[in-house]
């Protein structure tokens, strides 16, 4: 399935500054949470319910399955440093690195 988005009560994104939304299709929700990695030739998108620590690590998993071993950058997100996250990477055994 593709993922689009569209905005509510207005032509652009001006809409949103006047009271619209962004509505994701396929969910229908207001906010699309999105974990995306992108590598030299692919990018790799995942519609979640929420950003947290365990939506991360299944992220990671499947890029890990997809690819192998990993080099990842963040933006310091707290779930990206959190204690399930740390203790997923340790179990890895340094074959997935993140970068800050």
């Amino acid at each position: 399935m593709r993922w689009a988005w569209y905005l509510t009560r207005g032509e652009d994104a001006d809409g949103c500054r006047k009271g619209g939304a962004i509505r994701c299709l396929g969910c229908g929700k207001k906010i699309c949470n999105i974990f995306g990695a992108l590598g030299i030739d692919a990018l790799e998108l995942h519609m979640t319910d929420g950003l947290n620590s365990k939506e991360f690590i299944d992220f990671i998993k499947r890029l890990y399955e997809k690819y192998g071993p990993l080099i990842l950058i963040l933006d310091n997100a707290a779930y990206h440093k959190s204690k399930m996250v740390r203790k997923f990477l340790a179990s890895m055994r340094n074959n997935i690195i993140l970068e800050f």
